[in-house]
């Protein structure tokens, strides 16, 4: 039977921590919060030792399936932290998977599981290795957040941080954001510290009031001369001055990696969707209400898609993949170069890319 709760019920209530959790999806954010949240809850009753392991070729099923089989004299427990990067698997990650939840099933494992990777469509969900994880492990269910919706997320995440907004703030911190869920909770958090700070000198002792739009405006493009907002636009625009200019910028304010490639990333994977969407003849109304393509991004989306084919988008992703393992110290290079390199593949201004 499948057991299930979902992101807001795990992110606010007190329940035990689960010895095994999956999630699917493709928010970065929600994959940290779930993920921070877990290894928190864990450490306030047990030590653990944590081992993080990652799909890809050189992945090692043998040392995966050891440390969950592995007993220790001393009783000491490892969190195993698996990290999909693609949804269809190969027949050694199946029979991985699959003896897994044989083990589980046959209480052999004593150690903590926590498994997280991109969304997955029904068929995903019902295929070999993936059907048998709803029976063994509890499953963090996000919501899917479009522009009429993702303003009430918004809200309930100031609630979950101590603050109010008001719908009509909301509403401009969602326009703006773009859908982006890493720039819009990095708004938050300004937020946060602001209210605290506005608590500390508060001496009326009256109830706090929603944050007024003007100061939520300012706290969000104070911040810094270049914003990854700009980066976006630019990028479905083609304009390749204006997004080395930007990343330029972004790299001298100290702008994290992260979420640099983020939205690098999303709009591959946005171009890809849509081209797919207006192939299977989804009008480009009905492409970008589905793929969260909102306001300004709207005009340029159309060209962007003309410019590619599905090789150079992929070509892009593998690049993408690449940069992102150099952020985490597992490949050599600079991943502001690569960041150059895909940005300008993605306005079509880059004729030799290179992904060995």
């Amino acid at each position: 039977m499948t057991k299930t709760l979902t992101l807001h019920d795990w992110l606010t209530s007190a329940k035990p921590v689960p010895q095994t959790m999956c999630l699917f999806t493709d928010e970065p954010l929600f994959q940290t919060q779930v993920a921070d949240t877990y290894r928190k809850r864990l450490r306030q009753s047990i030590n653990y030792q944590r081992h993080v392991l990652e799909q890809n070729k050189d992945f090692n099923h043998a040392f995966f399936l050891s440390l969950l089989a592995e007993n220790s004299l001393f009783g000491d427990v490892s969190l195993i932290e698996l990290r999909l990067t693609q949804n269809k698997l190969n027949a050694e990650f199946v029979q991985t998977l699959e003896q897994t939840c044989n083990w589980l099933a046959e209480g052999k494992i004593h150690h903590y599981v926590v498994i997280i990777g991109p969304t997955l469509s029904k068929t995903h969900m019902a295929s070999a290795g993936f059907k048998n994880l709803w029976a063994h492990f509890t499953h963090i269910v996000c919501p899917t957040l479009t522009l009429e919706t993702l303003p009430n997320w918004l809200i309930q995440s100031a609630q979950h941080q101590g603050f109010k907004l008001n719908f009509e703030t909301a509403k401009w911190l969602a326009e703006q954001t773009e859908g982006n869920l890493l720039a819009a909770q990095q708004c938050l958090d300004k937020l946060a510290i602001h209210h605290a700070n506005s608590i500390d000198n508060d001496t009326s002792h009256s109830t706090p009031k929603a944050i007024e739009l003007s100061t939520v405006q300012h706290i969000a493009t104070a911040a810094c001369r270049f914003n990854v907002f700009d980066l976006g636009q630019n990028l479905l625009a083609g304009n390749p001055n204006r997004v080395l200019k930007v990343l330029h910028g972004l790299q001298a304010e100290g702008e994290a990696g992260t979420l640099v490639l983020w939205v690098l990333t999303e709009e591959i994977k946005t171009i890809l969707n849509i081209k797919h969407a207006l192939q299977q003849g989804q009008s480009l109304k009905q492409s970008c209400q589905t793929y969260r393509v909102w306001g300004e991004r709207q005009k340029y989306i159309s060209t962007a898609c003309t410019r590619h084919t599905t090789k150079s988008l992929n070509k892009l992703l593998t690049l993408c993949y690449k940069a992102e393992k150099t952020l985490k110290g597992l490949a050599h290079g600079n991943s502001w170069h690569l960041f150059e390199m895909i940005a300008l593949g993605i306005t079509g201004h880059s004729t030799h890319l290179s992904v060995v």
